[in-house]
């Protein structure tokens, strides 16, 4: 079974968000919170090396998800504290840590237990989230975590059940927030007509009358710390699709790209011009970052931002600032 996700997430329809978030014209300084990597299950089989007991286990229970839960609780207990309250909180990818059973060829038994697993996390992470203050939308981001590191036709469709639409806009005073599902430049071998349907649909969406601010946000990012020296890897987009993506972002006005994957706190500047902010995730950390978010201020002459650790108490957002008490 892969059910929706009973949480209010804000859901792409069509390319848009459902009825949320519709404003096109300025109207004044705002922010929002965007965090990555939650992704409930990997510290227990990632970083503790746990052994993995069957998902339905009585000794088992969460105790494979309980840091995550810990963690995404606090973070949505600080973003609750937050004021004035964030437009939205964004999840920038890998909101859980179980692939759709779709991308795996295994027997009956297995399937089951991979399902159950995954089934269990995603109501973890709709557990915590329904504590959200309902003044702030929660809004996704498609994760290869959450599609597949080479989506298929069936694991599209099961992203698309549960979460809603793969890219869409939404547009926040003034703001054109675009969301992409960074996958399909990753490994489109089996949807290649879903990657073209996308950069159709982002060229188009690019191509507007530039309003106050684009933001772009997407998983997986374009470069670490360098678009043109940075290999191709893991983390980072291959340069073929990587740098025709920034030159149009670049065009078109952009003003951030927003990212997460990386598990660490990394970014770069295209050009002198495109900021590349990479996130580091709320769960599982693979360097030396804290678990944290990122609290982006927006105003009409720049876009600002700063990573909060999870430990740190933030500030009143009043009048611009930014951060963290504990860091400032």
């Amino acid at each position: 079974e892969n059910s929706t996700v009973s949480v209010r997430v804000a859901r792409g329809l069509n390319g848009h968000l459902e009825g949320l978030l519709d404003e096109t014209d300025w109207s004044g300084e705002f922010c929002f919170v965007q965090a990555a990597d939650t992704q409930f299950g990997l510290i227990s089989r990632y970083i503790d090396k746990a052994d993995p007991q069957p998902a339905d286990s009585p000794t088992n229970r969460d105790a494979d998800i309980a840091k995550e839960v810990h963690l995404t609780r606090r973070l949505v207990s600080e973003v609750n504290a937050i004021s004035p309250a964030p437009r939205f909180l964004i999840v920038c990818g890998d909101m859980i840590d179980a692939f759709p059973v779709a991308v795996r060829d295994e027997n009956g038994e297995q399937r089951r237990e991979r399902e159950q697993r995954r089934q269990r996390q995603l109501r973890a992470f709709a557990d915590c989230f329904r504590q959200l203050r309902s003044d702030v939308p929660l809004v996704c981001v498609c994760g290869n975590h959450d599609i597949g590191d080479a989506p298929t036709p069936e694991s599209v469709g099961i992203y698309r059940q549960t979460w809603g639409d793969d890219y869409f806009e939404f547009w926040i005073g003034g703001c054109q927030m675009l969301v992409v599902n960074s996958q399909y430049y990753v490994n489109s071998s089996q949807v290649p007509e879903e990657k073209s349907a996308m950069t159709r649909w982002l060229m188009t969406r690019l191509s507007q009358s530039k309003p106050t601010h684009r933001i772009l946000f997407m998983h997986v990012p374009p470069f670490l710390t360098d678009a043109h020296s940075d290999a191709d890897s893991y983390f980072t987009l291959p340069k073929a699709d990587r740098l025709p993506l920034l030159d149009a972002c670049l065009e078109a006005g952009v003003s951030a790209i927003f990212c997460g994957h990386y598990h660490r706190n990394a970014g770069g500047v295209y050009r002198d011009k495109l900021p590349v902010v990479v996130t580091s995730a709320v769960g599982a950390q693979i360097g030396n970052d804290r678990h944290g978010y990122r609290l982006v201020n927006v105003a009409k002459d720049a876009v600002r931002h700063s990573y909060v650790d999870l430990a740190c108490e933030p500030v009143n957002l009043t009048n611009g600032a930014d951060g963290c008490k504990a860091c400032q």
